[in-house]
Order: structure tokens, then C-alpha cells, then sequence
């Protein structure tokens, strides 16, 4: 009843006009004070009684899933049965029902039949269908992507089983050679193209950059050959391996004409692409489909990402698993987005594009890469020992100095030495300028280092260094010994061996010479 009450209430203000009935006190009154004696919690029943309520990711996934396209699949237990099919449960692929086949193909690229593309294309249908159904299954991600491409140039789309050919259709895949990605571009290639190849990311391995570069390429090529398989050809083996070749050939230029003074490999290649070309083309004819994909190419979007992030980031924010994040951009060498003055796009799935328009703000404060500044730079503080200022003195080495000496006479570590002046041993050069990142200069009791001069022999022999009498001990000197060493053997100072052995600045350190070690 209080709901019926509350429904005639709001909409008898809605219809009317509340000021209109200010005047009727009586009237107003009433209302007014059972509608305040009702449980507020009423009016926001009878609005959703009215109203259809979704959330926004909800209307996201419905809108998705509505309008975007929806193929059906088999079952993998399916898909396994049909693998499993021999060749005598399939229809026949005797040679003139392959040529019909390929006849059958509607394609602008000059197609032939030749034996060696019949045995190919048994091969993959009779007896490699696992193979095929992993090649169907990838297709569903990547055709629809090079059709895009390959349409806004005109390009043959049967150009796509290139890339099968090339990489099997894994974006990260890496030649011997260094050929990367599904097309794969060879490294100066790529540069001189003008893909991007940095430390954190090779557009060799982005498949919708790559794929863009391809289809540039094909075009260029068949702009000189004005024949689709000799551009072919020429991604293979290079354009001066296909000049030579039409030479040879008199001139022609036609792929079936210059295939013969092609390189052997070259000769293959074609073939190999026209059977596989096959072999997909009419797969579903000899029980081969494709299994559902993670995601298809209409499951995907790019969104643009503010600042550098690290992928175990994001994912937690779109709450997805980072590896599969990985696998969608697989152009990222390190699992960090790089930044960029106008944004990096990045490839997400369409139903956590909502998440990440709610959650956008949360980008700016990436944890880990926070953590992983901090670690960076507690390594460096702990490691050398710079001066606070940043500032560095210049020592130049003269004749005796060594390591040991120079590190005593600052206060620091023969390794921070090393560390500050880049060097990879103690050979030190007369001459050469050293920079000391550290203020300090130890001031000893003969005023410094630097001022002890000569007075008479310097060290003992053997004999004559008692140590139960001298309260020392007795080192001789030996190859690589240097003072700094020696002095941290025996947890003592520089400046105490120099003193007790008449140690002066430019002396160097003779081997079978005995020095005193006072002890502490």
C-alpha cells in the first residue's frame, strides 16, 4: 500500500507541479508528513522497480558480445577425434584433385600446380594435421589483422601465409640469423624501414606495426617486379638474388620463368607457401578447424598508457594474468611499456577496457617500478662512495705510486679507485689524471704522504727483523703485493708500515725486501 501511496505521490508532484499546491497548506501538509513517516529506503524501490539497472562493465560485455563478431567452435575433444583421422577416413588428394582445387582458388597471384606441391600438400593434410590445426587456430588472431592491412594497399590476401611460412605465426620468433618476429625483418632491414628497436621494445615483434612494414614492402617489391610471386621471391632472398635471376632468364619477369636461376632455397619457397596456401584453404574438406582462441582479433583493443608501467602492474589493475598481458604485446623485451611524449599504446582485452577507463588514474603509481628505482639506487650509494656534493678531486700518478698509496692518502678502497676511473687492473700510467670522489685527504704525523723523503735504506733483510724483540711482524715482499694490501692484511695503516721502514713516497716496492709490521 505504501508503494502504491509513494507511486501516486511522485507522480502527482511530477504531473501538477509541487508549487502549484503550496497554497492548499491542508493538502500539502498530509502529503508531506506521510511521505516523511515512510521508510526513505521506499522511493529508491519504486525508482528501481521502473528502471533497468547495469553497471557499466555489465553494458560493456553486453555490448561486446552482442555486436562483435561470435563464431562457434568445436570442442577440443572434437578437434582431437578429427586429428586423429587417417588417410584413408578422408577424402582422396590424388594430383589433378589438388590442381582442381588450386584452380578453384580466387586469387590474382599466378598459381601452378607442380608435383613437388602435391606431395607438400598430402603432407600436411594426411599426416601433419596437428600442425595445421595449430596454424588454423593462430590464423584466427592474425589473418583478420594482415587482411586489414593488406586491403588498404590492394594487396593479394593469400600474401598472409608468408608470414606461416616465416615464423609460424609466433611473434617472438628468432632465426639463427637474427630474423625476428612474424615477418621476420632482419635487423638492419628493420632500422633502415624505420621500426623501432630499442632495449625495452622491437617492433619486429609487434604484430600490427610489423605487419604494416610487410605490407609496405610487398608493395615495393611488386612495384618493380609487376609480379606478386617474384616480390615473394624477393622477401626471401633479396632483390639482387631476383635481378640476377630475370637476367638470366632473359629478361623476363616472371616468377615460373626465373624460378630455375633462383638460389635452391629460393626455388622452395613459393612451393612451400602455395601448398600450406592449400593445405589451410580447405582444411575444413579434410576435418581440420581451428580451436577457440584466448582472444580473437575483434577481442582485443589498443589503449594509450600515460607513462613508463611495468606489465605485473597493469595486469593487477585490470585484473588479468600478467603473462597473458606478455603474450598480447609481445613487442615489450622486458615487460615495461615505455614512455612516450604522446602515450604508448597497448593491447588489451575489449572487456577490461572499462576496468581501465574506472581505474586510469591508478597508472601514475606503479609500485614496482618504484621499488625497482629504490633497490637501483641503494646498490649505487652502497657501492661507491662519492663525495655528497658529486663533486671529484684530480690526482695525477707519479713515478711509485700505486693503488694502495692513493687510496690511503683519500680515505677510500683501491676498488672505489677502480669504480670511480673506469679500471679493470692496479697498472697504473705516470701522468695519467685520476678522479677521487671523496673530500678527504688523510693528514699523517710527517704532515702527509706526499712530504716523506728519503733518509737511508729502506726495509730490513731477513735476519734482521726479530719479531718476539720489535713487537712486529716480519712480511716479505712478493709479486702483486702493493702497501694497501699488505696494511689490511695486518689491520694497520699505510702510514705506520712507511714510517717503520723508511718508506718514502716514490719508493717502489722491491721483491725479497722485509718490512716491519707493527702490531696494534
Amino acid at each position: 500500500m505504501k508503494h502504491f501511496f509513494l507511486s501516486i505521490l511522485i507522480s502527482f508532484f511530477y504531473q501538477n507541479g509541487f508549487a502549484n499546491y503550496m497554497s492548499d497548506s491542508l493538502i500539502v501538509d498530509k502529503l508531506v508528513t506521510d511521505t516523511i513517516l515512510m521508510d526513505y529506503s521506499l522511493i529508491h524501490e519504486v525508482i528501481n522497480d521502473s528502471l533497468d539497472i547495469i553497471s557499466g562493465e555489465q553494458l560493456e560485455n553486453l555490448t561486446n558480445n552482442t555486436l562483435l563478431y561470435n563464431k562457434s567452435y568445436f570442442s577440443d575433444e572434437e578437434i582431437n577425434q578429427f586429428i586423429k583421422l587417417t588417410k584413408d577416413e578422408l577424402p582422396a588428394l590424388e594430383d589433378k584433385d589438388i590442381e582442381l582445387k588450386l584452380n578453384a582458388i580466387e586469387t590474382t597471384l599466378n598459381l601452378r600446380f607442380t608435383p613437388d606441391i602435391g606431395k607438400q600438400v598430402r603432407s600436411y593434410l594426411y599426416y601433419n594435421r596437428n600442425f595445421i590445426v595449430k596454424m588454423l587456430t593462430k590464423a584466427e588472431y592474425y589473418f583478420p589483422m594482415y587482411e586489414v592491412e593488406f586491403d588498404k594497399l590492394n594487396i593479394p590476401l593469400e600474401l598472409k601465409y608468408v608470414s606461416v611460412i616465416e615464423s609460424h605465426l609466433n611473434p617472438k620468433a628468432k632465426s639463427p640469423m637474427g630474423a625476428t618476429g612474424l615477418w621476420q625483418f632482419m635487423y638492419a632491414t628493420a632500422k633502415y624501414k624505420g621500426m623501432k628497436i630499442t632495449t625495452l621494445e622491437d617492433q619486429r615483434r609487434d604484430p600490427f606495426v610489423s605487419t604494416q612494414f610487410a605490407a609496405n614492402y610487398f608493395q615495393q617489391l611488386y612495384n618493380i617486379y609487376d609480379d606478386w610471386l617474384l616480390a615473394i621471391s624477393a622477401y626471401n632472398a633479396g632483390p639482387g638474388n631476383i635481378n640476377k635471376a630475370i637476367r638470366n632468364a632473359g629478361g623476363v619477369r616472371n616468377y615460373w620463368v626465373a624460378r630455375p636461376f633462383m638460389p635452391r632455397e629460393t626455388q622452395q619457397y613459393v612451393p612451400k607457401i602455395i601448398a600450406l596456401m592449400l593445405a589451410m584453404y580447405y582444411a575444413e574438406d579434410y576435418k581440420l578447424y581451428p580451436r577457440k582462441p584466448i582472444d580473437g582479433y575483434h577481442d582485443v583493443t589498443q589503449v594509450s598508457i600515460p607513462e613508463r608501467l611495468s606489465i605485473k602492474y597493469l595486469s593487477e589493475v585490470l585484473s588479468i594474468d600478467s603473462a597473458y598481458l606478455s603474450d598480447l604485446n609481445p613487442m615489450l623485451i622486458k615487460n615495461l611499456v615505455p614512455s612516450r611524449i604522446d602515450s604508448y599504446k597497448l593491447i588489451i582485452p575489449i572487456s577490461s577496457k572499462y576496468i581501465y577507463e574506472e581505474k586510469y588514474a591508478l597508472l601514475h603509481d606503479d609500485p614496482y617500478l618504484t621499488v625497482e628505482a629504490k633497490l637501483l639506487e641503494e646498490k649505487f650509494v652502497s657501492s661507491y662512495s662519492y663525495s655528497s656534493s658529486g663533486k671529484y678531486q684530480t690526482y695525477i700518478i707519479q713515478s711509485g705510486d700505486n693503488l694502495g698509496y692513493i687510496a690511503a692518502l683519500y680515505a677510500c678502497k683501491v676498488s672505489d679507485l677502480q669504480r670511480w676511473n673506469g679500471m679493470n687492473s692496479n697498472f697504473l700510467r705516470i701522468g695519467k689524471k685520476l678522479r677521487i670522489y671523496n673530500n678527504n685527504k688523510v693528514q699523517t704525523t710527517n704532515n702527509s704522504i706526499a712530504t716523506i723523503e728519503p733518509k737511508g735504506k729502506v726495509g730490513f733483510t731477513k735476519n734482521e727483523i726479530i719479531e718476539s724483540t720489535c713487537y712486529c711482524y716480519a712480511h716479505e715482499i712478493v709479486p702483486g703485493d702493493n702497501l694497501w694490501d699488505i696494511a689490511t692484511k695486518y689491520k694497520t695503516s699505510i702510514e705506520k708500515i712507511q714510517s717503520v721502514n723508511n718508506i718514502y713516497r716514490n719508493w717502489k716496492l722491491r721483491l725479497g725486501t722485509h718490512l716491519k709490521i707493527p702490531k696494534n
